[in-house]
């Protein structure tokens, strides 16, 4: 049985055995490896890792890709490249919609709801869903609430103040705060915090590439408190505590949809 942590993984297919442990290079480490026990490059393979990460919201850790290629060798290898197939036709659809994050939030959703198999009980543990609406079928993930307080940094910076500076308890404040914040909130209100959370990472880009003239304007429409002396934690609250509608539409007027990564920073 795979877990957080486990020693060895030893997978039969078809003809051959495979061994894979922790201390040795997980399967496909390198894009033109060949998936063990077939033919199949494993660059053709990373639109499955892709995914995972792009709904994680961050990178998959070392340990993470060689626990997610051992489970993928207790399925055929032709059983793989169709996983690949479907995983890289949803990655493509993602980009269409008119919302990928609100898309994404629904996918995360779904994929907490009894999941079946190994793998999909390991997604749902990379993915770290803290708050579920079932009505809306939308799910707030640990990705999210780090962008929100990374967000809520960046406006505390452009009002003149320092960075937010939060200590264990001060976080487990703004997780529960966001948390609360989420699960009272209508479907207007949890797009926009799925939205601001999941695209920061193109956010920050686009803010420091931004001239000072954009940079100026999205101050200008975005919902600030006044400025503060107050602690991180209190400019923090006084941001979760306003209209996140307001803040996903300025972000939107001026610098564009945000995109999704997975480059979590």
């Amino acid at each position: 049985m795979l877990g957080a942590s486990f020693g060895s993984a030893l997978r039969l297919l078809p003809g051959v055995f495979v061994l894979w442990s922790c201390g040795s290079p997980p399967p496909c480490e390198q894009p033109k490896d060949f998936f063990p026990g077939s033919s199949v490059e494993c660059e053709r393979l990373q639109p499955i890792q892709t995914e995972i990460e792009t709904l994680a919201g961050r990178p998959l850790t070392r340990q993470q890709r060689g626990e997610l290629y051992a489970l993928l060798l207790q399925e055929r290898p032709e059983s793989v490249e169709l996983l690949a197939s479907d995983a890289q036709k949803r990655d493509e659809l993602l980009k269409l919609v008119v919302n990928p994050a609100e898309t994404r939030s629904q996918r995360i959703w779904e994929a907490a709801q009894n999941p079946q198999g190994e793998r999909a009980l390991w997604q749902s543990k990379v993915y770290t869903v803290w708050a579920t609406d079932p009505e809306e079928q939308l799910a707030l993930t640990e990705s999210d609430i780090e962008g929100w307080i990374r967000y809520a940094s960046l406006c505390r910076e452009v009002q003149g103040g320092d960075a937010l500076r939060l200590s264990v308890a001060d976080r487990a404040t703004a997780y529960h705060r966001l948390i609360a914040r989420f699960e009272k909130g209508n479907r207007a209100e949890q797009v926009a915090m799925v939205t601001i959370g999941a695209g920061w990472n193109d956010l920050r880009e686009r803010w420091q590439a931004a001239p000072f003239e954009q940079q100026q304007a999205w101050i200008s429409a975005a919902p600030l408190p006044p400025p503060m002396t107050t602690d991180s934690i209190g400019y923090f609250t006084a941001i979760v505590d306003s209209n996140p509608v307001s803040h996903a539409m300025a972000l939107d007027e001026v610098f564009g949809r945000l995109e999704l990564s997975s480059d979590a920073r």
